[in-house]
């Protein structure tokens, strides 16, 4: 919000004031709704316990030993994220995290470490993983040049 006034305000100084109709049209109201939609699902999933139920099962799953939940966390948490936006995904996933950490005697800095790694990673799968992807994806220069998303990764091996 910050960033958009003082853009305008640069315009404006410059003498290149935009009209109200060009601002706007400057927004993308599809990436909006899809960024809210996501912190929708995230609240829900929130409210009802979703992840502290995942981190129960990561360590049901593990036994109690330590890699093997340190690896589940990590995969559920780049699942999500490749659905969810993996900032809101980490920031709801280290209470839970922290608190398994504390039954484990670990320090948790090191398995949110991982767990950072792997929500980018699992964000950067999916073109609403990541705000970035959904703001690429929406541009329709761009849909015209390259097509779908899953066409653009296709050429990046």
């Amino acid at each position: 919000m910050l960033g958009s006034l003082a853009a305008l305000a640069a315009l404006a100084v410059i003498g290149d004031r935009p009209s109200l109709v060009t601002v706007v049209e400057w927004i993308d109201y599809e990436t909006l709704a899809l960024l809210f939609g996501m912190m929708v699902l995230v609240a829900i999933f929130s409210e009802t316990g979703f992840f502290d139920y995942c981190a129960v099962k990561a360590y049901q799953l593990s036994r109690g030993r330590v890699w093997p939940m340190i690896m589940i966390l990590c995969l559920i948490a780049a699942i999500l994220s490749a659905f969810l936006d993996n900032v809101t995904t980490m920031m709801l996933f280290t209470p839970v995290t922290i608190r398994l950490c504390e039954v484990l005697n670990l320090d948790p800095r090191h398995v949110l470490i991982a767990e950072v790694i792997f929500t980018n990673i699992g964000g950067a799968a999916t073109a609403v993983g990541d705000p970035p992807n959904v703001i690429i994806v929406s541009n329709q220069d761009l849909r015209k040049e390259v097509g779908t998303f899953t066409a653009l990764c296709q050429n990046l091996h």
